[in-house]
């Protein structure tokens, strides 16, 4: 947006640029609707940009999409439940990763609460 405000032949019809406290302004005369015009081309533009930058990114997600059609696969850590009861699906223990490992099967959460005294 910064090449149509301060390039000077790109400025609106009506308005100049001028140089104050050492960066450059550009100063629209009120009369004939100058002020108006730019500020209608700056919206516009801003409304093209927009639109761009929006374009771009759902281009872009589209194509990794493409890119990565994959599905994640998940894998269940327990099979049954912890009353040591298998599922209906009757594969048994040698898909069971967490009695692999030799644990009981149970979240931390899920543990009975702890008795502590108070002095």
């Amino acid at each position: 947006m910064g090449v149509m405000l301060w390039t000077t032949a790109l400025l609106p019809k009506g308005c100049v640029l001028s140089h104050e406290d050492g960066h450059d302004v550009a100063r629209c005369r009120d009369e004939g609707g100058a002020l108006a015009r730019a500020k209608a081309l700056v919206n516009l533009q801003f409304s093209w940009y927009l639109s761009a930058t929006v374009v771009l990114v759902v281009a872009l997600y589209l194509r990794m999409c493409s890119l990565y059609k994959e599905e994640p696969r998940y894998v269940l850590l327990v099979r049954g439940n912890d009353h040591g009861e298998e599922d209906d699906d009757g594969d048994g223990e040698e898909n069971d990763i967490e009695a692999a490992k030799g644990g009981s099967g149970r979240v931390f959460g899920e543990a009975r609460p702890m008795e502590i005294s108070r002095p």
